[in-house]
């Protein structure tokens, strides 16, 4: 009864792995081109310098927006916490 109850389990292990690997090979392709698509028009590098002064002007403005906003929110819970 434990060989049987054995052969079945390793049949059934066997099928979701087959399952399983044939279904990933699938998504890779379709994830394959999705990335493609995207990693093009994500990496568009400046061709000029006026492209090349508004990305830097736009990074030092994330920056500055992130850090206030980090600043605002330990301030909040610094006075949170003195209350």
């Amino acid at each position: 009864m434990r060989l049987v109850l054995l052969l079945i389990s390793v049949v059934f292990i066997g099928f979701i792995l087959e399952k399983q690997f044939n279904s990933s090979s699938d998504n890779t392709d379709a994830e394959a081109s999705i990335n493609a698509t995207e990693q093009s028009a994500l990496t568009r590098t400046p061709k000029n310098i006026q492209d090349l002064i508004k990305l830097k002007s736009g990074l030092n403005n994330l920056m500055i927006e992130s850090s206030d906003k980090r600043s605002q929110s330990i301030d909040q819970s610094l006075n949170n916490d003195n209350r």
